[in-house]
């Protein structure tokens, strides 16, 4: 099964991290959140030589003032989601904060075990403003290549075991941070990489 059929059908599977850390997949609802840990890396002018800055899941989640120990997460319809450890708080994507997608260009598996190969676009924007880039405090926009493999348990009493692993090392893109230089789209890089598992709603 393909990731986005996957989500889309409100049984998310995947994870993704820019880094990874102690963050655990949460099940809300019969469907499984995958929690993000990001990191993407922008390099700047500073006194005139080039330095770096990263935007993490710290700083979005603090930007926005959430409460400690909500986390960003993945889930239903590739969306991206602020959770908790029982509900969820806002869907970011539906917002205009979030924009989550894969196209998967080749793919093989059975009933039970599956992998897919192809491209991945992760692009964030403080202010839900796509449109005008540089009206968001922080915006990035990142693609580049990815792979998934998921394998699935057999259904009992309507749920089953799911374990999946999205990887992508290569990402590029760019981003801006009114903050570090009003003005300017900045060149950005960044990696996605994680795996999880937990018992989902058939």
């Amino acid at each position: 099964m393909k990731i986005n059929q996957i989500l889309m059908c409100a049984v998310a599977a995947g994870a993704m991290a820019f880094v990874s850390d102690q963050a655990q997949a949460t099940v809300i609802g019969g469907n499984l959140y995958i929690p993000l840990n990001i990191k993407a890396t922008v390099s700047y002018v500073k006194s005139g030589k080039i330095a770096k800055a990263t935007i993490t899941s710290k700083t979005i989640l603090s930007y926005y003032d959430y409460a400690k120990g909500t986390q960003l997460a993945v889930g239903p319809d590739q969306h991206v989601y602020a959770i908790g450890k029982v509900t969820v708080i806002d869907d970011l994507t539906t917002e205009g904060y979030f924009i989550f997608s894969t196209d998967d260009l080749i793919d093989v598996g059975t009933m039970t075990k599956y992998n897919e190969a192809g491209t991945a676009v992760f692009d964030f924007y403080s202010d839900s403003d796509s449109i005008d880039f540089q009206d968001n405090d922080y915006a990035f926009e990142l693609t580049g290549n990815y792979t998934y493999s998921e394998t699935d348990g057999a259904v009992k009493d309507g749920y089953y075991n799911q374990s999946s692993k999205f990887s992508s090392s290569n990402l590029g893109g760019f981003g801006y941070d009114w903050y570090l230089n009003e003005g300017d789209n900045l060149p950005l890089s960044g990696s996605l990489s994680g795996s999880a598992s937990g018992k989902v709603l058939d």
